[in-house]
């Protein structure tokens, strides 16, 4: 069990992670930018578990791979199992109890579900771990007092307030150690004095640095919410602490059968925690969405359709990815209502304070050439991050947006700290190439085009006038046929017939071959509802849809007074005309 568990523990965090949480990886490594840079490391050193968090934010860049992320995760868990287990056996030889030393690496697997959950607690507590390590367990008690006063404040400083952890953890092996030889007044004085300096520290550090106490004691940079307190964490600090009681109080007896019944116990224990935490707490809808935005992120079109095909997109953000790739995949016109459309909200969904929902959004206005616009919601999410730190994936964009806009010094600024990176030092290199060389960037495929895309005056951004704005983008370049197809879509989707037949009358001849099923049926039903038939239709709709829409009309008339809405689905629930009648009202 000694040799073979921490391999089966770290294959089976490995493939989870790989397998079944990558984008939770991606999701983490998108919102921090690691430098190497004395600088960097210097704002972290300064405040009480800097060292531990630079640590785990060097790791923490590896995650720009899902396999690499994966890893690192496998081995801190694997590393934090073995420190444990030393621990364990350096007091007492009970390998029975051995399997109980994975309770605490279980425990962190399960803490990492949730994506606020930072690798720096897990570096944190396999710091603290190793420094249990170092008590002189074979020393004197004065040897032991002094190991652990002179420890202490360091550890503190490196890890932070999961030091607290460490001072419980050796009056534990200090009481194992001592409670036959010394009274046991003392030994409660030795405990209290203990206890006493360790949060002496937090109170010492609150006079030279500005963070609440509760944070200094608790911990600064475990949880990505700064303001809020993530008490469950605390539970895995409450671990080693019972394991290690359970492997000083109890005997793993004599007999051999009884220290086998001891081990089988544990292990059982230990796998039925995983097992419950790993069921209850995978979070399975949030790994779709960040899977939805990892792929929009690299411009990934036909992943998002896949996803969106293996189930229909649970949220406006999930919705507006689906849609912007079916813009960019040219198949806006025929497939818009194959999947579940509840209004304009899944074209642009309301901007909405927080560090996640304004990246998807700022993707769309990017490709469509509103170019401020995304450079507004990139820079309003990266400042919404909770735990204040920067994104290279934002500022990747912001260097784009300001090189298009013709901004090349602030462009020069976002790509000076992004040379300073692993992963996009080289990207950042070649694109410093592009600051003030206007050809350079007209002749590059995206930037040069989102250029000849964007607005050419000044103008208010107006969520309410939406349509107005993709008019005049369709208007000043009518090659952009994103934007020409956002517009007719965001028509369609607010049921505006009038306008969405005057935007098509203006902006169709930019379509090429027959028109797109969608705004035929569109279009046909416009027709319908004010003339009695289709002669004379100016549009070229097929003998097709003007049958299906009769179809559509009478089967609505026949099953008025029953469930309508049930009983056309089937047949016509990816039309616009189901849309129209039996869809929910959007919001406008």
């Amino acid at each position: 069990m000694r040799r073979i568990g921490p391999v089966i523990l770290g294959i089976a965090v490995f493939l989870f992670f790989l397998l079944c949480y990558p984008f939770h990886i991606h999701f983490h490594e998108q919102y921090q930018l690691f430098l190497f840079s004395f600088d960097y490391f210097l704002e972290l050193a300064v405040r009480p578990g800097g060292i531990a968090v630079w640590l785990a934010r060097f790791l923490t860049q590896f995650f720009y791979y899902s396999w690499a992320g994966a890893a690192v995760i496998a081995l801190l868990l694997v590393a934090v199992q073995q420190v444990f287990q030393k621990i364990l056996l350096s007091l007492e030889n009970k390998p029975a109890w051995i399997p109980l030393s994975y309770l605490l690496s279980v425990s962190l697997w399960i803490l990492l579900l949730n994506e606020n959950y930072m690798i720096a607690a897990v570096v944190s507590v396999l710091i603290t771990l190793i420094a249990v390590t170092l008590y002189p367990v074979n020393g004197t008690s004065q040897r032991r007092t002094l190991c652990y006063f002179l420890t202490l404040p360091f550890l503190y400083w490196i890890a932070g307030g999961v030091s607290i952890l460490y001072a419980v953890l050796l009056v534990i092996i200090k009481w194992s150690l001592d409670r036959d030889k010394i009274r046991k007044i003392n030994l409660l004085l030795h405990v209290l004095a203990a206890l006493a300096l360790a949060f002496s520290y937090p109170l010492l550090t609150s006079c030279f640095i500005q963070y609440p106490l509760p944070k200094l004691i608790l911990g600064i940079d475990y949880y990505r919410y700064y303001y809020y307190p993530f008490y469950f964490q605390y539970v895995a600090w409450a671990v080693p602490v019972v394991v290690l009681l359970i492997y000083l109080i109890f005997p793993a007896g004599r007999e051999k059968r009884t220290r086998l019944l001891v081990s089988v116990l544990g292990a059982a224990l230990t796998g039925a925690v995983a097992f419950a935490g790993l069921y209850f707490f995978t979070d399975r809808d949030k790994e779709r969405a960040f899977a939805y935005d990892y792929h929009v992120r690299i411009e990934n079109w036909q992943k998002v359709l896949e996803l969106a095909g293996r189930k229909a997109p649970a949220s406006d953000l999930e919705l507006s990815a689906v849609n912007l790739a079916l813009a960019k995949t040219g198949k806006m016109g025929a497939d818009l209502f194959s999947y579940p459309q509840a209004g304009v909200e899944g074209l642009f969904p309301p901007f909405r304070r927080d560090f996640v929902s304004p990246l998807i959004t700022s993707e769309v206005f990017f490709h469509l050439g509103m170019v401020n616009s995304a450079q507004r919601y990139t820079f309003d999410a990266m400042e919404a991050i909770p735990d204040f730190q920067k994104s290279a994936r934002c500022y990747k964009r912001l260097a784009e947006t300001n090189l298009i806009n013709g901004h090349y010094r602030v462009a020069g600024l976002y790509l000076k700290f992004l040379r300073q990176t692993l992963f996009y030092a080289q990207w950042a290199g070649k694109t410093q190439n592009f600051a003030g060389n206007e050809e350079l960037i007209d002749a590059h495929p995206v930037w040069g085009q989102t250029r000849r895309f964007r607005y050419r005056d000044e103008m208010l951004f107006s969520p309410e006038g939406m349509h107005s704005m993709l008019g005049i983008l369709c208007s000043q370049n009518r090659k952009n046929l994103m934007a020409r197809d956002y517009l007719f879509s965001y028509l369609l989707l607010a049921r505006d017939l009038e306008s969405f037949v005057a935007a098509f009358d203006n902006f169709s001849d930019s379509l090429s071959g027959p028109i797109p099923v969608l705004y035929q049926q569109a279009l046909a039903l416009y027709w319908v509802q004010h003339n009695e038939n289709f002669e004379q239709v100016p549009w070229n709709i097929s003998e097709e849809i003007q049958t299906q829409i009769g179809k559509f009309a009478a089967s609505y008339a026949q099953n008025a007074s029953s469930n309508p809405a049930k009983l056309l689905r089937k047949e016509y629930g990816n039309t616009y005309w189901y849309y129209v009648f039996f869809t929910k009202s959007p919001r406008l």
